[in-house]
């Protein structure tokens, strides 16, 4: 059987940084029987603080909780994972035009925020930012591929 999963929401929980996202507040969670995608908070006052029921943050707390086989925490990248894939872009073969390499090169400085912000006045035209797009999507694919080879589960995104 081939799991059918919301990409938005699974994109959403597993190309998070996951020590900027809330990694004290709870996880993102993958029903292994029905696809479905949730954040479930670890204290159930803490999701009217973001204006869900706390009642209903408990019901799928505690089925999580009693059914581990049939959940999957997602697990999200690390902060230095997200850099590493950026840094590895830059040194890539993503363009000839080695002046070009050196100045987008010479923009990251440690913050990948800043380093969009340097690239995109560089380049007006987003050229450099959509070949980033596409080429960081290759490494986290594989990651997605691992995590469902982990778990033993045919999966499709629609």
């Amino acid at each position: 059987m081939v799991l059918k999963i919301d990409s938005t929401f699974f994109d959403m929980a597993f190309h998070r940084d996951i020590e900027y996202h809330r990694p004290y507040d709870g996880a993102w969670y993958l029903d292994l029987k029905t696809g479905d995608v949730s954040w479930v908070y670890h204290e159930d006052h803490y999701a009217e603080s973001d204006g869900f029921s706390a009642e209903d943050n408990k019901v799928l707390r505690e089925e999580v909780e009693s059914k581990p086989d049939e959940f999957a925490e997602i697990p999200g990248l690390h902060h230095g994972e997200h850099h590493g894939i950026l840094i590895n872009f830059i040194n890539s073969d993503w363009t000839a035009d080695e002046s070009l390499k050196e100045k987008v090169r010479s923009c990251y400085q440690g913050s990948i925020g800043r380093w969009r912000e340097k690239v995109g006045q560089l380049d007006e035209s987003r050229t450099i930012l959509d070949r980033w797009s596409e080429y960081q999507e290759r490494p986290k694919e594989g990651m997605i591929d691992d995590f469902f080879k982990q778990l033993n589960v045919e999966y499709e995104f629609y």
